[in-house]
């Protein structure tokens, strides 16, 4: 009865986050795609191949973006024991993890083009409550050098997901909230909120459709939704 409960607050918070951003919805529900490949090389390290295109993400330009990175499992740390159901992504029951990598990314559609290089590097701490829910706090830094101009980013993430089987058939719901301050504005320039759900497919892919709502500050003040699909794979 606990776990009904418990299943039911989550849904109600994933649909809470979900339609107040519909209410105030844009014209357009811009759509962004994206293909990640996991690669594991070792018990506590892997890599990541990330693709992706989008509409109006961070300036209203589309971009074709591409990356990669490499994942590291901090071994000194005891793992987090909640009651997962998925094994695809073994990152999750680790208490840290610390990823480095570089992305490139080039608009279309505008002249002149804005060329990105950005390396990247992050750290996730995770911890577990309430029997298979599972918190994590992302702590992202960003170097951009846009057009050959350098500005840096500062990225916070919380996220809780949970694991749940219905009729035979695994998912992982989630819901997250984002804060980035840019140094180009110096100020907490972009808020992000998101809701979805992971739908492990056997022991390799998994797809990850989401909503979001984003609010940004700088340069101007405005609203945006946007939906999104990740196709994941992940290589043993």
């Amino acid at each position: 009865m606990g776990r009904r409960r418990l299943k039911i607050t989550l849904s109600i918070a994933a649909v809470s986050a979900v339609f107040p951003g519909f209410a105030k919805a844009e014209d357009q529900l811009p759509f962004w795609p994206e293909v990640d490949a996991f690669v594991k090389l070792s018990p506590k390290t892997r890599l990541l191949f990330t693709t992706e295109a989008n509409d109006n993400r961070d300036e209203p330009k589309s971009k074709w973006i591409v990356g990669s990175y490499l994942d590291v499992f901090v071994p000194r740390f005891r793992p987090v024991l909640f009651r997962r159901i998925s094994e695809l992504d073994e990152s999750r029951n680790h208490r840290i993890v610390i990823r480095a990598g570089y992305r490139f990314s080039h608009t279309w559609g505008t002249e002149p083009a804005q060329i990105e290089h950005r390396p990247v590097t992050d750290a996730t701490f995770r911890w577990d409550f309430l029997d298979r829910i599972l918190g994590s706090d992302r702590n992202r830094f960003e170097f951009r050098f846009v057009n050959g101009a350098y500005s840096w980013r500062n990225r916070n993430q919380a996220k809780i997901s949970h694991d749940i089987s219905i009729k035979g058939t695994t998912l992982i719901p989630f819901i997250s909230a984002e804060g980035s301050y840019d140094s180009e504005y110096q100020l907490v320039s972009r808020y992000r909120y998101e809701a979805g759900a992971t739908f492990p497919l056997g022991k390799v892919w998994a797809i990850e459709p989401y909503f979001a709502r984003q609010r940004s500050r700088a340069p101007s003040d405005s609203f945006m939704n946007f939906f999104g699909l990740t196709i994941q794979a992940y290589l043993h």
